[in-house]
């Protein structure tokens, strides 16, 4: 939303300038160590009002002793940031400008010195209202391949609210002090919420609200109009039309309602009818919390950091936010984020990948792949299940996504089992994965992947295919991850010599 630099007017940031020999551990970028390896990975965020991208590096180790597979994030760093764009816009605003994203993505990638080649894994989010233009997937797949070896496409108020969480340090916040948290990050088009208790999200949301909503020139004479803002100063009795004069008054009082709105759902009090009508999600209960943090852009302003301009309401919504949070009764505590405007691109190079671990079974060379659809089983492994539930259980989430399954031609099985487990087990989970995969619309895919908590990819993966004999689809056991039902997997191909399996879980908007 702010600091805002033209098409020509980039501003590089040398303070996490990296050189290249740093990122060279041997011939394949990895250490001879198997219980550590790095990863290097960029997040990028278009934005309806700006565009930024980050590289980090991750450290991932492999947990307790060398019999488990399971790999964490031990270690984080910030490698290099781009500037901040102003997302270009062709057609008269119903177009992201494809060829002049990609130019600044691989203009940044010459300034940082860190190549393609380098660069393992990350994500591109489309966020806010920039999701509704026409080219909106085109360009974020455009802009994935560009951005390296293996960058996915991903967007979604859920996901863009949880990668800001993580990414302004609320969730990390929220777990050393013991307090409820609320993020939130105000963007150009939308605000997006993110409960965090006790290191964990435990809710995320987005309303229609933001500093861009309007955008003017210097004269005042509208350039930008979401249909938001419509409908707000619908709400107060006034009517916005592209080309007329946006008066100060009119503009403060555009900033006030919306304030109004974010400050309500931040103290816990019901939506009024304005607010209802501007959720772009399912509305979950945010508030009463310990803590409120903000990041995004319009954030920039509320300490008084930023002061410029730059013709929309960020300034005035940021007033207003202050104003209205000191004259609630209810209101939280604001504490300082670790990241404000960055804060999603921060999460999305740093928070968006897993990696499974080297107890993996591959019955083919199939990776890499992308969009496989996730069905989470919810089955009580504890209870020893027989394969008839297990089958029933799997056939029952299919059937809610099996139109992205057959669009994708993948799935994903993600079973919640920890622990150790009896040959008559996992003999019960490979005869009920077949049982669903022969009764559903699964047998015509030509990928089954399968997801456990545990360690036990390798073993399950060999009674699946050796013992009960399922060969089509070809099938992948991953272990060490963390999945939820709707969710989306990109598979990179194992790293070498290791055998892990970089992962990027996500939550698409688009339609497969």
């Amino acid at each position: 939303m702010t600091h805002i630099h033209g098409d020509h007017d980039y501003h590089w940031i040398e303070d996490h300038h990296h050189d290249d020999e740093d990122l060279d551990d041997d011939d394949d970028g990895l250490p001879t160590d198997l219980e550590s390896f790095d990863l290097v990975t960029i997040g990028i965020d278009v934005g309806s009002s700006t565009s930024h991208f980050a590289m980090s590096r991750l450290r991932m180790t492999r947990m307790g002793s060398a019999l488990s597979s399971r790999y964490i994030v031990t270690e984080r760093e910030e490698l290099w940031r781009s500037p901040v764009l102003l997302t270009p816009y062709i057609d008269e605003g119903t177009k992201i400008d494809v060829d002049a994203l990609r130019n600044f993505v691989a203009e940044g990638e010459r300034e940082s010195g860190i190549t393609l080649e380098q660069i393992d894994t990350g994500a591109v989010l489309l966020t806010g209202t920039a999701l509704e233009r026409e080219n909106a997937f085109a360009v974020a797949e455009a802009v994935a391949r560009d951005a390296g070896r293996f960058v996915c496409a991903a967007a979604g108020h859920h996901l863009e609210a949880e990668l800001a969480a993580k990414g302004s340090g609320a969730v990390e916040l929220s777990s050393s002090s013991g307090k409820s948290v609320l993020a939130v990050d105000i963007g150009g088009g939308t605000a997006k919420f993110a409960r965090c208790v006790n290191g964990e999200i435990v809710a995320t949301g987005a309303l229609s609200v933001g500093g861009r909503l309007v955008a003017f020139d210097e004269e005042r004479r509208i350039q930008r109009l979401e249909h938001a803002a419509e409908v707000i100063a619908g709400d107060i009795g006034a009517k916005l039309t592209f080309g007329d004069v946006l008066s100060v008054e009119l503009g403060k009082q555009l900033a006030e309602r919306m304030a109004r709105v974010i400050v309500e759902e931040i103290c816990g009090n019901e939506p009024d009818e304005l607010a209802r009508e501007l959720w772009v999600t399912d509305r979950s209960e945010f508030g009463p919390v310990d803590f409120v943090s903000f990041s995004g852009g319009v954030s920039e302003y509320l300490d008084g950091g930023e002061q410029r301009d730059f013709g929309d309401l960020g300034g005035p919504l940021a007033a207003a936010i202050k104003s209205a949070l000191a004259a609630h009764p209810d209101a939280p505590k604001i504490v300082p984020p670790a990241q404000r405007i960055r804060a999603t691109v921060i999460g999305a190079s740093q928070y968006s990948t897993q990696v499974s671990g080297s107890t993996v079974y591959v019955s083919a060379a199939v990776l890499p792949v992308h969009g496989v659809p996730v069905v989470r089983a919810n089955i009580d492994m504890t209870t020893s299940p027989d394969s008839t539930q297990i089958s029933d259980t799997l056939i029952r989430g299919i059937a809610t996504r099996s139109e992205a399954i057959e669009l994708a031609g993948t799935c994903a099985f993600a079973i919640p089992w920890s622990g150790a487990a009896s040959y008559k087990q996992m003999r019960a989970v490979a005869d009920g994965i077949a049982g669903a995969v022969h009764a559903s619309v699964v047998a015509q895919s030509r990928l089954l992947v399968i997801v456990l908590d545990s360690d036990l990819g390798a073993s399950l993966g060999r009674v699946i295919c050796e013992d009960v004999g399922l060969t089509s689809p070809e099938v992948i056991v991953l272990d060490g991850l963390e999945l939820g039902n709707m969710d989306f997997l990109d598979l990179a191909v194992p790293r070498q010599p290791s055998g892990v399996v970089p992962v990027v879980v996500k939550s698409l908007l688009f339609s497969l």
